[in-house]
């Protein structure tokens, strides 16, 4: 049986103050199998004294993009 991965499964944490943005943790992955199944494998559960209430979503990752330029060309030769 061959999976697709799908995403990362994330807990979503509720803000502790009014001026705290939420906070996803991620928590496993999910996958699909060939009948339209979706499994997901959990590497750990957050605690719920964390503010956490049970809730995850799955999260697409997207490849990553350096927010920097990149540094230009030297002519010294090394």
């Amino acid at each position: 049986m061959s999976r697709t991965f799908i995403g990362d499964l994330c807990a979503h944490i509720k803000p502790t103050s009014p001026t705290e943005k939420s906070k996803y943790v991620r928590i496993g992955s999910a996958f699909k199998d060939e009948q339209d199944r979706v499994t997901i494998k959990l590497d750990t559960l957050p605690i719920p004294s964390l503010n956490w209430e049970g809730w995850a979503n799955v999260m697409e990752r997207k490849p990553y993009e350096p927010k920097a330029p990149p540094l230009p060309e030297s002519d010294i030769p090394f």
